[in-house]
């Protein structure tokens, strides 16, 4: 496998801004990607997957995902699962 074809796993943090689970989210999805999982995790910003960012849209279709959401609304997962991707982990933050 080339490094053009080197997968990720996307990790998407709701974004409820003003929201203490929204918060922890976003904070723990930093964490996994900056550092316990470095060049092997990232994320994107919600709002791109939502107006269908063609760069998002493909970064989150074409690699595993986990969706952290702040609470039992699950945007992050729905807007995932708008895309006709599956996510292959849920979290909600009010659940850890």
């Amino acid at each position: 496998m080339g490094k053009k074809d080197k997968k990720v796993v996307v990790v998407l943090p709701c974004s409820g801004i003003g929201k203490v689970y929204s918060a922890l989210s976003r904070e723990t999805t930093y964490e996994l990607v900056e550092k316990v999982r470095p060049g092997l995790a990232t994320t994107t910003c919600l709002p791109l997957l939502m107006i269908k960012d063609p760069k998002a849209v493909a970064m989150a279709t074409e690699n595993p995902v986990i969706t952290i959401d702040g609470c039992f609304k699950e945007c992050a997962k729905k807007t995932v699962e708008a895309l006709g991707k599956e996510v292959d982990r849920a979290y909600e933050a009010i659940n850890f």
